[in-house]
């Protein structure tokens, strides 16, 4: 990978841009499927906190029970997953754990 691989991964978008895409998903993915996951901000922080650590990728995964997940890994500056460092996951599902008033998930 390019050495400023990293550097030029993801942006900023606007609520409304959002707000399309995650409609688009729900609206294809069918009433029962996983919306989102919830993790929290102290083990995303010290993910990416460990030394090398200048991103993050998520792996789409799939839970014993077959269904839909994630897992977070810190990258190092060129994108190599720094698969030596911990990972995240284990995040809570929405649903149940949807928020009420969020035009991400309305």
């Amino acid at each position: 990978m390019s050495s400023s691989i990293v550097s030029q991964a993801g942006e900023f978008i606007p609520l409304a841009e959002a707000a399309e895409m995650t409609a688009r998903y729900r609206e294809s993915a069918g009433a029962d499927a996983v919306k989102a996951l919830l993790f929290n901000k102290q083990l995303i922080i010290e993910m990416l906190s460990m030394d090398d650590c200048a991103g993050m990728r998520v792996y789409f995964a799939r839970g014993e029970n077959m269904a839909l997940n994630v897992v977070l890994v810190g990258t190092n500056a060129v994108g190599d997953d720094l698969i030596d460092n911990p990972m995240v996951n284990r995040g809570l599902f929405c649903p149940p754990t949807c928020p009420d008033n969020s035009p991400l998930n309305s």
